[in-house]
């Protein structure tokens, strides 16, 4: 494509020369009259950069509209041949007729570029002043007369022949660059997959060892903690009961030892392989059975638990003991973000072959500082937790070939989601 002040440069030289042109001709051809020529001249210019330099529609968007516009140059082209033909001799300027026949054979295919050219020439015979001319005369110049109507179909056809193979050229350059776009952006997702695929193994890696030492830890810790807690046992059993002080340190002793064997099964569901026992399962009913047993639980007994559930949900292959770990996990931590009276909405949906599990709290929000660490094993926040919850869900999640991520966080709640694939998906 030109630059357009070259286009501009290109069109105002070729006019300035035409306009010489017929300046010479007029001058030397005492039969036109300069009016009538110079407004043939006038017109057919402006219309030509008119529609060549203005940018807001197209003159060929539409059939119609290019065979008005044709229609139109050829008028003028017509008027500007007669304006310069006197009754003895043809108009020199039989050559405009070429410029809707070029526009025609660069813009459109080769039948409507035809019928221009035959109007064209037709145009061209009927402006000749051939009842002038002797029999004799007519019938010696006659091949000077045809000469023009071949130049005609000739540059016709071949500018129609040139145009079209640069058209396809274009179209395949235009295919060509479609297809390097796709492979380059195919490229790039296949590369952020590669890296996250090489995060996600890193992660495993080190999620697999640090549940070896935590499980070894708890080996380690659980036979000795056993022995404290049932010789706190035997000796609250011994303790007089009219020892307060000792009966209390002795419960103490118990809710603690109870709490550290609870870490110690966290510890122990870390650092244990995860082997799903997958089953089809209904997932509207799964979590409807869920929350049922949830909202018993001594820590949302001042919580509504809330369940919406798109219609005709597909079913979904998941290992219910898990899943419903990983729903505990991810209830409780919003519970505890919770205030009584407050509201905790489950949602499921589905979506490009995804059940999508949303657990939305109406807490005060994750800050953005730990946002990306809250499924990091041992990362808590609480003054009580093994920071084993969330580490655990995402690990029972990731054994159902699924994803969990935070959708929403702000001050008016969190919102987790839980991606898995559907049947049909898997």
């Amino acid at each position: 494509m030109q630059h357009p002040s070259l286009a501009q440069f290109f069109d105002w030289g070729m006019i300035l020369l035409v306009m010489l042109f017929l300046v010479c001709i007029i001058h030397f051809t005492p039969g036109i009259n300069p009016w009538i020529a110079g407004t043939a001249f006038l017109l057919l210019g402006g219309y030509h950069l008119y529609t060549n330099h203005q940018q807001t529609w197209d003159l060929f968007r539409s059939p119609a509209i290019a065979t008005i516009h044709l229609g139109i140059s050829l008028v003028l082209c017509a008027f500007m041949v007669w304006s310069t033909t006197t009754p003895q001799e043809e108009s020199a300027f039989w050559a405009i007729f070429l410029l809707p026949i070029l526009t025609a054979a660069m813009r459109m295919e080769l039948e409507p570029t035809l019928l221009v050219t035959v109007g064209a020439t037709m145009l061209y015979f009927l402006l000749i002043p051939m009842d002038q001319f002797p029999t004799e005369e007519l019938r010696e110049d006659l091949p000077e007369f045809i000469t023009p109507a071949l130049v005609f179909f000739l540059v016709a056809v071949l500018v129609q022949f040139l145009a079209r193979t640069m058209r396809h050229q274009l179209h395949k350059q235009v295919a060509l660059n479609q297809s390097l776009r796709e492979s380059q952006q195919s490229l790039r997702n296949s590369l952020h997959q590669l890296a996250e695929a090489k995060e996600q193994l890193h992660r495993q890696e080190r999620l697999a060892a640090l549940g070896e030492m935590a499980a070894g830890v708890a080996h380690e810790i659980r036979n000795p903690l056993g022995i404290v807690a049932s010789s706190a046992q035997l000796l609250e059993d011994k303790v007089a009961a009219s020892d307060s002080e000792a009966e209390e340190l002795l419960h103490v002793i118990g809710e603690e030892t109870h709490r550290l064997n609870n870490l110690l099964n966290d510890f122990l569901a870390f650092g244990r392989p995860t082997i799903p026992q997958f089953q089809s399962c209904q997932m509207h009913t799964f979590l409807r059975t869920c929350l049922d047993r949830f909202s018993n639980l001594p820590q949302t007994k001042d919580i509504r638990l809330a369940l919406y559930c798109q219609p005709d949900l597909p079913m979904v292959r998941i290992d219910p003991d898990l899943m419903e770990q990983t729903l505990l996990n991810l209830i409780l931590n919003a519970a505890e973000a919770s205030s009584p009276g407050d509201t905790i909405e489950v949602t499921c949906t589905y979506s490009a072959n995804q059940l999508i599990i949303g657990i939305q709290d109406q807490g005060t929000g994750i800050p953005e500082a730990i946002r990306e660490t809250i499924f990091t094993p041992f990362f808590t926040t609480k003054s009580r937790g093994s920071g084993l919850g969330l580490a655990n869900a995402f690990k029972y999640i990731q054994a159902h070939n699924g994803r969990i991520d935070i959708k929403d966080t702000s001050p008016a709640g969190t919102c987790v989601r839980i991606l898995l694939p559907t049947e049909t998906a898997q």
